[in-house]
């Protein structure tokens, strides 16, 4: 029997697509490597595939986002926009980085182990763990109109914080959680639900810890997914199973919770709601037919002349790259849904992340949503059987 086949961490191949979901997750963002390393993964991982074609769909954003880059509404191209456009470009291009490998639950777990106990760490304040993260992974993001939760932390009542973990930022944790058990059920589709139940129910605490609204809406969308197509359990447990989640689900958000990820209504009215005012008032006040169009890249000057920022996928993209930008991306995940198995359409679930964050749009994120999509979008074409390595 071939070693390789039965190995934890897989072949050579394998083992540098698992490092590069670790480096991908867990790297801080603040080392000049940072800004480096995703681009070469990407390149190094595109060039020892032996299938090297580039998917025809992916041209749709690619021209779509060149035309941004070189009319750029008249205006100036910001740094933080340019190494976005720059990475989408390569990364489309490249694309599918991987051919005919799966990611080894080995990696998913190890990322996951970390995201969860930098989490925990904080909860029950592990001086060394909070030490580490401050340390290596300082607040980022500007701190306009964000209340820092972590260090007002209320240790009598731990529904009433948010934790970011290592990422600081609570929803982009819970976005990255829910990109990991996306991978982790598809990959995992044919094993027992019982012998995953116990991956699945850490996801969905880390989740609820960090009081994200859109990322309870996801992982239980995926839960659920998961559960009502696993084929190892009969119509009446996945029923009864399914029933049960639904009720907590439902328990939770009619009960008066504390937990915010359960203030479903409200996420409506005053985040996702309030990104959607934004994006429309921009669409509505800016006067430059060239800039709707095809966008500017020029995003410190609307972060700097606007009380908020546009924060969710759909308005960044519009804002970039116009709305050729977005018919463009909207047309790469209509043609690329069609091209993904039955199976793996469930990681399109993690999309709904484009009404409350952003996706392609940041720097970290769309390597790994690439990257990812990468995996399970060859595990769903039929190649040489030289090329398909088993989980």
């Amino acid at each position: 029997m071939n070693k390789n086949k039965d190995s934890v961490f897989g072949t050579g191949v394998e083992v540098l697509l698992g490092i590069s979901v670790l480096v991908a997750f867990i790297l801080p963002h603040t080392s000049t490597l940072f800004l480096l390393i995703n681009p070469m993964l990407c390149v190094a991982l595109y060039l020892i595939k032996k299938d090297k074609h580039i998917a025809g769909f992916c041209w749709f954003p690619v021209f779509a986002i060149l035309i941004a880059l070189l009319t750029n509404g008249g205006g100036e191209v910001s740094q933080k926009a340019l190494f976005a456009a720059v990475a989408n470009i390569l990364y489309l291009l490249l694309f599918p980085q991987v051919c005919g490998y799966r990611i080894k639950n080995i990696y998913i777990y190890a990322t996951f182990a970390l995201i969860f106990l930098s989490q925990v760490g904080y909860m029950f304040q592990i001086t060394p763990v909070v030490s580490l993260v401050d340390r290596y992974y300082p607040i980022a993001w500007n701190e306009r109109g964000i209340t820092h939760m972590i260090e007002t932390i209320n240790t009598s009542n731990y529904a009433s914080f948010r934790l970011g973990g290592l990422y600081r930022n609570p929803n982009h944790c819970s976005k990255y959680v829910s990109f990991l058990l996306a991978v982790f059920l598809i990959n995992n589709k044919n094993r027992s639900a019982i012998s995953q139940s116990w991956f699945i129910f850490l996801c969905f605490f880390s989740v609820l810890l960090t009081g994200s609204r859109t990322g309870l809406v996801v992982v239980s969308l995926l839960i659920i997914f998961a559960l009502s197509t696993n084929k190892t359990l009969s119509k009446w447990a996945i029923a009864g199973v399914v029933a049960v989640f639904i009720g907590f689900i439902i328990y939770g958000v009619f009960s008066g919770s504390s937990f915010r990820g359960f203030e479903i209504e409200e996420g409506f009215g005053n985040s996702m709601g309030l990104k959607y005012n934004v994006t429309m008032n921009y669409v509505l006040t800016e006067q430059s037919v060239l800039r709707l169009l095809f966008g500017h890249l020029d995003m410190d000057l609307f972060e700097t002349t606007t009380s908020y920022s546009l924060d969710c996928e759909y308005g960044y993209i519009i804002y970039c790259y116009g709305f050729l930008g977005f018919v463009a991306f909207l047309t790469f995940y209509i043609r690329l849904f069609q091209k993904l198995g039955k199976d793996s359409r469930m990681y399109f679930l993690v999309l709904l992340w484009m009404l409350s964050s952003s996706i392609m749009m940041a720097y970290r994120t769309s390597f790994i949503f690439v990257l990812l999509l990468s995996s399970v979008y060859n595990n769903t074409i039929k190649y040489s059987k030289s090329n398909i390595r088993p989980i």
